[in-house]
């Protein structure tokens, strides 16, 4: 980012997507946490050439009556990626918490 103040463009999260892969891939990760529910940041993930048409949806509960996200991710163990709202955002622990558990609880 040419700053700290910059936001990150659409080029921005495919690349930080790209470069996570590599390095999730090298940890065997298979279940992530991802912090904001911004639509960019997601689309960004399923418009990866080497994942399109191989992302699928993940059900899990409202939380603070917003919808977090979950997708499965085609990787050599399955990744199970979770969006839940940002922790700068008004942030409810103890319903986001049971979601993360739920989620990682399923995931297993």
């Amino acid at each position: 980012m040419r700053s700290n103040r910059a936001q990150p463009g659409n080029a921005d999260y495919a690349k930080g997507w790209e470069r996570f892969l590599e390095v999730a891939a090298c940890l065997d990760a298979r279940r992530v946490v991802v912090y904001g529910l911004e639509q960019r940041k997601i689309n960004a993930l399923r418009s990866l050439q080497s994942l399109r048409g191989r992302i699928q949806p993940l059900v899990v509960p409202v939380a603070a009556g917003v919808k977090p996200v979950a997708l499965s991710i085609p990787t050599a163990s399955c990744m199970h990626l979770l969006f839940i709202r940002h922790p700068s955002a008004f942030f409810e622990c103890g319903e986001w918490g049971k979601v993360v558990h739920q989620f990682c609880r399923e995931a297993a």
